[in-house]
């Protein structure tokens, strides 16, 4: 089992991921015990009976396509001269359209209704101007750093992570004051009040190296305010799906990190026309 996370950190694989691969071969590892075989020479057909062993239990279909991915690694791990599970068809999961989309209009007056008084507030309101307008993930945040501001040609430089291609995105005017400020002024108070030093945008002002404490208490404060905003993912599809029908798959694919333009396709079918009607987010007595 060493061996196999050894396999993923060389590959650069964060630790909370390689536990969850780890725990997917230990229940392999356990139905093959269970049916006396011996998982490092097991078969193609006892592979699909594995395989319909996880559909028997009800799992879901990400699940078991992670499990029989799992399989895949294993084998490449333990370096198998042929390797049985590369015959296995992982199924993909169902990608349903966005739901709740937000337009541009409700984007701009979700960030203008924040009206931060605290260096935190202000802070967490530069996190929500990213999300909105540049549809960053909770990864990009993570490793943004003062120097990919780009003040000069109003835009940001996004570095790759481990799903997400690097690109450059052009700011908006509204929120370029903001991010000014927060660089030149509070970032460095906010250093001084955490007691730690950082290279990063943005930082816990806990013990913590993650921003997902944060961005989880960011999020909280504004569902007080929004009720009926859904989650921060939908705040990136938002904006998504806007780039589409403003630019296309090509570019939005570009601009969003997407890796492939066929994980981008689905947005394309919102009608970005009807947003309104979707959602009632800023003005909830339209919907009475």
């Amino acid at each position: 089992m060493e061996d196999f996370k050894h396999y993923f950190e060389k590959r650069g694989y964060k630790p909370r991921t390689i536990r969850g691969y780890t725990n997917s071969l230990k229940q392999f590892f356990r139905w093959c015990e269970d049916n006396c075989i011996n998982p490092e020479v097991a078969t193609i057909e006892e592979l699909y009976d594995y395989q319909s062993y996880t559909r028997e239990q009800g799992l879901a279909v990400a699940t078991i396509r992670e499990r029989t991915i799992i399989l895949k690694h294993y084998y490449r791990c333990i370096k198998r001269p042929e390797n049985p599970a590369l015959l296995l068809r992982a199924e993909r999961q169902e990608k349903k359209l966005p739901k709740g989309m937000l337009d541009e209009e409700m984007l701009v007056e979700l960030y203008l209704g924040i009206l931060p008084k605290t260096h935190i507030q202000k802070r967490n309101k530069c996190m929500l101007g990213l999300i909105l307008f540049q549809g960053l993930k909770r990864a990009d945040l993570s490793q943004l750093k003062p120097e990919h501001i780009n003040e000069d040609q109003s835009r940001i430089y996004v570095p790759e992570t481990n799903k997400t291609n690097a690109r450059y995105i052009p700011l908006k005017a509204i929120q370029r004051e903001d991010l000014r400020h927060y660089i030149y002024t509070l970032r460095s108070q906010l250093i001084i009040e955490a007691r730690k030093e950082s290279d990063y945008l943005f930082f816990s002002q806990g013990t913590g190296k993650g921003l997902n404490n944060s961005l989880g208490l960011m999020f909280r404060a504004l569902k007080k305010q929004y009720p009926n905003l859904g989650s921060l993912q939908q705040l990136r599809e938002s904006k998504i799906t806007l780039w589409v029908k403003e630019f296309g798959i090509r570019k939005t694919q570009y601009l969003s990190g997407i890796r492939y333009a066929s994980s981008v396709l689905r947005y394309k079918a919102i009608d970005n026309d009807k947003l309104k009607h979707k959602i009632a987010l800023i003005h909830p007595m339209e919907r009475m």
